[in-house]
């Protein structure tokens, strides 16, 4: 144990003189070899405590690709190491893929083998919650709101995904369109059978936003739907759903992928039959998107 203690600290001084030296080459390339080296002798914990002091010192110095390399050998010592995913290790990843500059080839890599690492030994096939609204947050904060949304979609944190899409409404939407920002992020929630996320999220953004003023009963009509279809669902009844799309039916068709959208949920919540099961669409395609992960048979049509 001494001779180890000791190697590993020859290790350590080696590492910290080429970083200070900008020797940024070959302490990347010692890393490595350490890496190997470890994950031979199962030698796991201190192997990650080498990797994230490494990882951070390479990104600090701006070292982008080297750094972010680093980030993806870390993942793969918890994985080797068999360690389960816990908020722990949640904020070291996450704060490693803050650091990270969002141009580098290799930030994808590493997002995505976070979110497979994070999925084991539970039931998220798809990448824990907690991690996907930590990668929300840290996209929201850069102002991508696209990646930002798909990762909040797959968390109950409705409350926070409201709050973006109203300042991403505010900033680049038209004053015309603020209702059918909420309504598309709703009906895709409730498509994902994420129905907390997608009552939260109306709660939220017809309370917070401040162009839309108290009800219900609201000015715009889509909203008013909404309001009665977050409603409807709890009562499962078909008759009420066909009646609420009938008498919506001019302000629904403001967005074309609406109409598949209420089908789906349709499906799902009040037991409507659909005429072709195989048929995907837009919807499918949706759905694909944000969940790349989801067989074949979770996208088809109840």
């Amino acid at each position: 144990m001494d001779n180890e203690g000791a190697g590993l600290k020859k290790i350590r001084a080696k590492l910290d003189y080429w970083l200070r030296n900008g020797q940024y080459y070959q302490a990347h390339q010692m890393y490595r070899t350490v890496y190997f080296r470890y994950i031979r002798q199962k030698r796991y914990l201190e192997l990650l405590k080498l990797l994230h002091h490494g990882c951070e010192r390479l990104l600090c110095e701006r070292q982008w690709a080297s750094g972010t390399d680093l980030g993806i050998l870390y993942i793969d010592v918890l994985k080797h190491g068999n360690i389960k995913p816990n908020v722990y290790y949640f904020k070291i990843i996450s704060n490693l893929f803050r650091m990270m500059e969002p141009s580098t080839a290799e930030r994808e890599t590493y997002v995505q083998k976070c979110l497979q690492w994070s999925s084991t030994g539970n039931n998220y096939k798809n990448g824990h919650p907690y991690f996907h609204r930590e990668l929300a947050r840290i996209y929201w904060d850069q102002k991508n709101f696209s990646l930002a949304k798909q990762h909040f979609m797959q968390t109950k944190d409705g409350e926070s995904l409201a709050l973006m899409l109203i300042e991403l409404q505010i900033e680049h939407g038209y004053s015309y369109e603020l209702d059918i920002f909420v309504a598309q992020i709703v009906l895709q929630c409730l498509c994902l059978q994420n129905k907390v996320a997608a009552i939260e999220v109306f709660s939220t953004y017809v309370n917070e936003h401040p162009q839309i003023q108290n009800g219900p009963p609201f000015i715009l009509p889509l909203l008013n739907f909404i309001y009665f279809l977050l409603k409807s669902i709890e009562t499962k009844k078909l008759s009420v759903f066909t009646f609420l799309c009938e008498q919506y039916k001019s302000c629904l068709s403001r967005d074309q992928s609406f109409s598949e959208y209420l089908e789906k949920i349709g499906q799902i919540y009040f037991g409507m039959k659909t005429a072709n099961p195989n048929r995907r669409g837009f919807l499918g395609s949706f759905i694909q998107s944000i969940f790349s992960g989801l067989e074949e048979d979770d996208l088809d049509d109840k």
